[in-house]
């Protein structure tokens, strides 16, 4: 796969690894004016002078994007080949907020207090579908207040702004916050106007006057909000159930189009009401009614970002079900520890994956300040774990402050999976 952006840097993928990177100039770069698109040859046919230049060979399938892929997407498009999929990219988290103590991304961007919101905002102990979870309180916002998520997904559909995407949040409500309007969603990031998704005071999600679902008092929800602007429509989602497919108002770049920044649980006139969140999430495209379907409702581990990766054996262990990654990448599995205190101590400490800003990977611990651990990876098929010895001995340094350790070269290969040990 070659990319080429508009700057005339031109990138090559091997097997959805990167090779090479380099300049050729944005002439070189762009289609010729007056030219097929050729494969196998040039678009003169210089270089076509039978097999003795332009040789044989076979081809499966070709792709053409209107837009520059990531390495991730590049990565996911080789493992969905090798899967027997046809080249199309899937839709990936660009965005993930998981409140463990801070506004810190576990995907992209930090999330930022809009003006004072720090004074309406704490972070606290919950407890999700009988399970221990870290989580935010957020307060009734006024017109300053909110919540600033960059969500990293660029534009799409064709157009200048994302429209094309999926929200998720899990959040709670309680029985003080009932029957009022509750904002969750204000796409102009200077809230100068009507937020654009609400809780109503009859308990359902939408906007424009359309409500459905029920959102109940003191209960954990996972709401899902579905935008595909190319045909106006969001579908929306209580706990992976549709309960309506809105026709919006507007469509294509328009209110409910992203630019880079938009703001969470606020509005122009205060529409809001207090309430937790467990888990944001943003992904850069419409996901179906399966897809949200097969996310169920909240957790407390949060929202999954791609598929959930299942228990290994190992005394004390506990499983993260959290792989944020593409296919293509590294997967987690959960923390091996021994009997008694250092069981206790592995499960509370939780081992994730997450995607920089670079679109390069890293591993994220946490877990009770000083807990001890050696990083170990293992191939999916019947491989033994062995140390990585690149990243040595880590230290946990609380459980709201994650350690974020870079994969080495050694430890990014294909169908790699990794674990810690308590040492």
């Amino acid at each position: 796969m070659v990319t080429f952006d508009v700057n005339g840097k031109a990138s090559t993928y091997v097997d959805g690894d990167l090779v090479d990177s380099r300049d050729v100039g944005p002439v070189a770069a762009g289609p010729e004016s007056g030219l097929p698109i050729n494969i196998g040859q040039d678009g003169k046919g210089t270089y076509t002078d039978g097999n003795s230049v332009s040789g044989q060979g076979l081809i499966d399938e070709v792709a053409l994007w209107g837009r520059v892929l990531s390495p991730v997407e590049a990565a996911s498009l080789y493992q969905g080949g090798n899967a027997g999929n046809a080249l199309v990219v899937p839709t990936v988290v660009t965005g993930q907020w998981d409140f463990n103590g801070n506004l810190d991304a576990t995907v992209g961007t930090a999330l930022q207090y809009l003006g004072d919101t720090a004074s309406i905002t704490a972070f606290r102990d919950a407890t999700i579908g009988g399970k221990p979870a870290k989580v935010m309180s957020f307060g009734a916002a006024t017109k300053a207040q909110g919540y600033v998520m960059t969500h990293g997904a660029g534009a799409n559909g064709g157009g200048t702004k994302l429209n094309q995407y999926t929200l998720i949040m899990d959040v709670m409500f309680p029985a003080a916050s009932d029957a009022k309007w509750r904002g969750l969603f204000q796409t102009d990031p200077s809230n100068a106007n009507d937020g654009d998704l609400f809780v109503n005071k009859a308990n359902g999600i939408g906007i424009s006057g359309q409500y459905q679902g029920k959102v109940v008092a003191d209960t954990w929800h996972r709401l899902a909000f579905a935008f595909n602007l190319n045909d106006k429509s969001v579908s929306k989602y209580i706990d992976g159930v549709l309960v309506n497919k809105q026709t919006l108002g507007e469509g294509f770049d328009g209110r409910w189009a992203l630019g880079s920044t938009a703001l969470l649980f606020t509005d122009e006139d205060g529409e809001t009401a207090a309430g937790l969140v467990n888990s944001v999430q943003i992904r850069n495209g419409t996901l179906s009614d399966a897809e949200i379907a097969a996310l169920g409702g909240a957790s407390a581990e949060g929202i999954p970002a791609v598929r959930a990766v299942g228990s290994t054996a190992g005394s004390g262990s506990t499983s993260v079900d959290r792989t944020l990654a593409s296919v293509h990448a590294p997967a987690v599995r959960p923390v091996v520890s021994g009997s008694g205190s250092e069981s206790k101590a592995a499960d509370r400490t939780q081992l994730s994956m997450r995607v920089q800003p670079d679109q390069s990977l890293a591993l994220s611990v946490v877990g009770p300040a000083g807990a001890r651990y050696r990083v170990e990876s293992s191939g999916f098929i019947g491989t033994d774990w062995q140390p990585v010895d690149s990243i040595g001995e880590i230290e946990t340094l609380g459980e709201a402050t994650p350690v974020v350790i870079p994969i080495p070269a050694d430890g990014a290969a294909e169908f790699r999976q990794f674990r810690l040990k308590r040492q």
